[in-house]
């Protein structure tokens, strides 16, 4: 049976199929829900039923592939030849594969996974962010100060990223000079996800930038562990149910999870908001006049358009899903863009609608035990930005031909690499 089209181009980083891959994911759907793809060299599954059925079952489908096989065996035949080249890039490639030996939270499966959510939830509790709502919408009025008399701004570097980076990096303890680092490090650390095949440069960087993170955190934890203070660091290692704690290492790993993945997706989840807008100034100005439509016209844009397209998993057994033999050790990826688009559960699924036609929930965050941790914080954060913007700026429009929009070349992440914007402000 040929692939869809579009498909391949996809997986092959068309830049136009990168920056709308929706047709081609309602091809896939349509072809077959379930499908196998060499370039991913695993299944696509695109169905909403079938991605939830997934999700529901990790005793048979197992979190621990992050990126997939066909980008792993990749990175490894690269890592490989570096280390073969040089005895500090060996040494730095066997730290990566045994740091990414330790399961936590995004690639763990149970029992590792349920105590790990059980000892971090309260932290991102939806009780806990509302409590630091008015700093985050300080934060972003700071930003917005620094830009709003130019009537311009790139929006993605100087508000996008710094928004969210800047409320993580506070809640860790992370010091405010200490931010163009982290912005750098998390740039570089997710450029990889999904792109294209990475070069000896480019796994050398990864290499030394996970490298680099690792041995600021762990001074970090080290620290907290000797005098704990008032922020998320301590709160976790000193987490505790019926006994069990955190270990420094798994202490670590959730941070650079939290510093670094979920930044980038509400980064991108914030411009892609006002990149709508700026299309629809009608959208914009029902917004400003009511408050209660910004909530759910966030969720229109996780449903339509999701910072991440799909995520992996791994058949730990011989198993079927809508009718199609999975055998033992296949990945799956789950592409949730698809799932949110599937007309079985989203009436003219293509159509922007706020508020929501429907109250089903979509994928963009993940569904079940995995649903994600950081999902309070990240609708706040969209939320505020949002209405920040709005408050401040009007007549919102494109500082650049439409035609020249970039997105990241990655058929699993959907981000705009720049988004100049012009504006009048209020």
């Amino acid at each position: 049976m040929s692939a869809p089209t579009g498909a391949r181009e996809l997986f092959g980083f068309d830049a136009d199929l990168v920056a709308c891959p929706y047709p081609t994911f309602a091809a896939m759907r349509e072809h077959a829900p379930v499908a196998w793809f060499d370039e991913l060299e695993g299944f696509a599954v695109t169905n909403y039923d079938l991605i939830v059925e997934v999700l529901r079952r990790p005793d048979i489908f197992s979190s621990r592939s992050a990126t997939g096989p066909a980008a792993e065996r990749k990175l490894m035949t690269v890592m490989a030849e570096l280390a073969a080249e040089d005895p500090e890039i060996a040494g730095l490639a066997m730290q990566l594969m045994t740091d990414a030996s330790a399961a936590v939270l995004l690639q763990a499966d149970p029992p590792e996974h349920p105590r790990q959510r059980a000892l971090v939830n309260r932290a991102f509790s939806p009780g806990s962010i509302r409590r630091i709502e008015p700093e985050i919408d300080a934060l972003a009025h700071r930003l917005i100060d620094a830009f709003v008399d130019r009537g311009r701004v790139e929006l993605i570097s100087e508000f996008a990223i710094p928004l969210p980076m800047t409320v993580i990096a506070k809640a860790v303890g992370v010091p405010l000079e200490r931010m163009d680092d982290f912005v750098g490090w998390s740039k570089t650390l997710v450029a990889g996800v999904g792109a294209r095949e990475l070069g000896k440069e480019d796994v050398a960087s990864l290499l030394r930038t996970r490298a680099a993170v690792a041995e600021y955190l762990l001074s970090l934890v080290a620290e907290r562990t000797a005098r704990p203070e008032d922020d998320l660091v301590s709160v976790l290692l000193q987490a505790e149910i019926d006994g069990e704690r955190l270990t420094p290492a798994e202490v670590v790993s959730m941070l650079v999870q939290f510093l670094l993945a979920g930044n980038h997706t509400t980064a991108m989840l914030v411009a892609t908001a006002m990149l709508r807008l700026t299309d629809d100034p009608h959208l914009a100005g029902r917004l400003r006049a009511d408050d209660e439509l910004v909530a759910p016209f966030i969720e229109e844009v996780l449903r339509t358009q999701p910072p991440v397209n799909g995520t992996y998993r791994v058949a730990d057994v011989d198993s079927e899903l809508g009718g199609v033999h999975i055998p033992k050790g296949s990945a799956l990826w789950l592409v949730y863009a698809a799932g949110n688009r599937d007309p079985g559960h989203f009436p003219q699924p293509d159509e922007f609608e706020c508020p929501q036609r429907s109250q089903e929930p979509h994928l963009a965050l993940g569904f079940g035990a995995h649903f994600c941790l950081g999902a309070s914080l990240a609708r706040a954060e969209g939320q505020i930005a949002i209405r920040g913007l709005l408050a401040r700026c009007d007549a919102i429009r494109l500082g650049i031909d439409s035609a020249e929009l970039t997105y990241d070349p990655s058929y699993m992440l959907h981000g705009l690499q720049s988004l100049p914007l012009v504006f009048r402000a209020r």
